[in-house]
């Protein structure tokens, strides 16, 4: 669904577990990733798939909240953000509401969240929505910030 507009962009994957969608990002063209988890294993085993596949990245250790706030503290901007966290969680409705009223997003930045097709997240006012598709029990919601 990206795969053209990736190329020279920013991009941040929260709750990034292998690193899979930063990493993909970085393979197609992505300027630049940020890779945030709160899980250090998690955080080892991205560092170890950068390392491997001789790509650059910075790789953030701690819950999302606080990774987002260092982020906008050191006026990082991004054009894409992928969301997804665990389902049985909040997560979703705080990290977008967090984007949409911090300065972390470009105008345009698109954000991508997967979610459990039961669980709709609320769509914060600052953004709107520009694709939704469903993939078995994940739903995928591109939100845009105009």
């Amino acid at each position: 669904m990206l795969q053209f507009e990736i190329v020279g962009r920013a991009v941040l994957d929260l709750f990034a577990g292998s690193g899979g969608m930063g990493i993909e990002a970085l393979s197609r063209g992505a300027s630049s990733a940020v890779f945030c988890d709160q899980s250090p294993e998690c955080a080892a085993i991205i560092k170890s798939n950068l390392k491997h596949l001789n790509l650059n990245g910075e790789v953030l250790c701690n819950d999302f909240e606080k990774c987002l706030s260092m982020l906008e503290a050191s006026g990082k901007r991004f054009d894409f953000v992928f969301i997804d966290p665990p389902y049985a969680s909040d997560f979703v409705d705080r990290a977008t509401s967090f984007l949409e009223k911090s300065e972390l997003l470009n105008n345009g930045a698109c954000i991508v969240i997967e979610h459990p097709k039961d669980r709709i997240p609320a769509i914060p006012d600052g953004l709107v929505l520009r694709a939704d598709r469903k993939y078995g029990k994940a739903h995928i919601r591109m939100l845009r910030k105009e």
